[in-house]
């Protein structure tokens, strides 16, 4: 999943999880010996009913989803709101959804915990926090009173979060750059 670039100590990191991602696909192809979408339709896709979610090319963006040979795991999904939630929802769940176990909760807890050793700053790339850790694929952000919003905002319109102490997340979806979007998303009063 994500990874980080080396940083030392007083160093600041910054997620370098598209590269990380790519390697993580390729390694569980080869592993099993199936493409891509076929692990996908029958790990997540199936179990969670996401019908219109599919991974294509990196240029363009989403290209030939479903299809390309080689997608591009770390930003070329396209997806639809509803998916998108039902992804989510699980996630909330510690990996359940409905009846069934779709990740495994320690899974689930470790895309959410901070993986940066402790002594490495890290900053937020494309949006504005005044304290962020990362976790795998995911922006941890420490709230005042020490609450924790898990976030990944998608660089071509859907943001998700996820409030940790409250349980409970949601999914925007934008048609523009997150960037444009991101700091008005925040402010929503929760």
């Amino acid at each position: 999943m994500g990874q980080q670039d080396v940083a030392r100590p007083g160093e600041h990191a910054r997620p370098a999880g598209d590269v990380g991602f790519q390697v993580a696909a390729v390694a569980a192809e080869r592993a099993t010996g199936k493409n891509w979408h076929a692990l996908f339709a029958a790990r997540l896709a199936a179990p969670l009913g996401l019908a219109d979610t599919k991974f294509g090319t990196l240029l363009p963006v989403g290209g030939e989803p479903g299809s390309a040979s080689l997608p591009w795991v770390a930003g070329g999904a396209v997806s639809t709101l509803d998916d998108y939630a039902r992804f989510l929802r699980m996630l909330v769940g510690k990996g359940r959804y409905g009846e069934q176990q779709i990740l495994k909760e320690e899974t689930v807890a470790a895309m959410l915990r901070d993986q940066v050793p402790s002594q490495v700053e890290v900053q937020s790339v494309g949006f504005e926090a005044d304290a962020v850790r990362y976790g795998l694929g995911t922006w941890i952000e420490i709230l005042p009173g020490g609450a924790q919003r898990v976030s990944d905002p998608g660089a071509f319109g859907f943001t998700p979060w996820i409030d940790l102490d409250l349980g409970l997340g949601g999914v925007f979806a934008v048609r523009d750059r997150v960037v444009q979007a991101y700091q008005d998303i925040l402010r929503m009063p929760i």
